[in-house]
């Protein structure tokens, strides 16, 4: 294995793109092969970064959350085709916005609908933020069942539209598992996979290792400093399924790593390979995979239960086999994982906004991981 070419072109990051910081850790086989962090992670870009500096993981989160679900479903409490009203009643009647006004919706909101994104739910946050703020210690389940109230933008299951429900399924999971979401996540998913510093509780000494967070502009190249806070984290009492994860690279990578190696790391089994094939196994079709590949636009790519999967080698500059999958977050976190190979990898920086990390610096860092332990 030789990293020299991917340290090489992650440190140009600053000076090309103005990526104040950033980590990257790589697994095979079950095992961490490599991990590197670089830039400066205060405002004044002064003070150098470590491999123990926190990002927030934003969208990058739902992984866990799709791993929590395929937990749910592995032990009977869930299907795929289980009606979303079944769990939360809230959500039967409603209603649709069309072009004449709102009608009622003629089908049911399903768990696959929620995983594929295909359910008619929105990214309007702007009722959950409501709700929070006369009810500042509401819980997931409250705010998720106040969301019943938000109108679908299309009829359950007809399209695609990346919106809030991974949250939805957080509240799912936390009332069919009877644990609080974040709880559950932690005990479940990131402690069984090694991750012992991600999670959705955020303390104080967490917090002070949180490196600064940007937002970019576009036109002038140029990341401009903002404030370090997640607008996901609606209460401390809120999980966000979606994107309310806090966490390293070196850490939050074992969780791919597992699902790399067959579902299992370190002796502990987090799915089954049976799972595992299921999240990459039903790709959005017709309009939803028209809708997808307009939004995504990663040509070779389609949209499964919750993740991203390379559908189509051909199509695509990926070096990785047919089979990757995985997802990025809101500040340019990428989380992957390739059964194929025994490859995972996970990369963070802290910048919102800024396109240039998911069409020119993950495609570059994806192809360099897999050159350097493939070739």
């Amino acid at each position: 294995m030789n990293f020299s070419k991917l340290d090489e072109y992650l440190a140009s990051l600053e000076e090309k793109y103005d990526v104040p910081s950033y980590q990257c850790a790589v697994a095979y086989k079950g095992e961490i092969v490599h991990s590197v962090a670089g830039g400066h992670v205060d405002g004044e870009r002064k003070v150098p970064a470590s491999r123990d500096d926190l990002y927030w993981l934003y969208s990058a989160t739902k992984l866990s959350t799709m791993v929590a679900v395929m937990q749910q479903i592995e032990e009977g409490r869930l299907t795929l085709e289980t009606e979303l009203a079944d769990i939360i009643p809230e959500y039967r009647n409603l209603r649709v916005r069309t072009e004449r006004g709102f009608t009622f919706a003629r089908k049911p909101i399903t768990v696959r609908d929620l995983m594929t994104m295909t359910a008619g739910l929105t990214y309007d946050t702007a009722p959950c933020i409501s709700y929070a703020n006369r009810n500042p210690n509401a819980t997931t389940v409250e705010i998720i069942k106040d969301y019943a109230t938000a109108p679908l933008a299309f009829e359950p299951g007809s399209s695609y539209l990346y919106s809030m429900c991974h949250d939805v399924l957080a509240a799912v999971v936390e009332i069919v598992s009877g644990e609080r979401f974040a709880d559950y996540v932690k005990r479940r998913v990131l402690l069984p996979a090694g991750c012992k510093v991600t999670d959705h509780y955020v303390t104080d000494e967490m917090r002070s290792r949180i490196v600064s967070q940007y937002i970019y502009d576009m036109k002038l190249g140029k990341s401009n400093l903002r404030d370090g806070n997640c607008r996901f984290r609606f209460t401390e009492n809120y999980d966000s399924g979606g994107a309310g994860l806090c966490g390293k690279a070196e850490d939050y990578v074992l969780l791919a790593a597992a699902l790399a190696n067959g579902g299992e790391i370190n002796g502990n089994r987090i799915l089954t390979p049976h799972s595992i094939d299921e999240l990459r196994a039903y790709p959005v079709e017709g309009k939803a995979r028209v809708e997808f590949a307009r939004w995504h636009n990663r040509p070779g790519y389609n949209y499964s239960l919750g993740v991203r999967v390379l559908t189509n080698k051909d199509a695509s500059t990926s070096l990785f086999p047919e089979g990757e999958f995985g997802w990025d977050g809101a500040a340019g976190a990428l989380i992957t994982a390739s059964p194929e190979t025994g490859i995972a990898f996970c990369y963070t920086m802290h910048i919102v906004g800024c396109g240039t990390g998911y069409f020119k610096i993950h495609p570059e860092i994806r192809n360099l991981v897999y050159k350097s332990i493939m070739e």
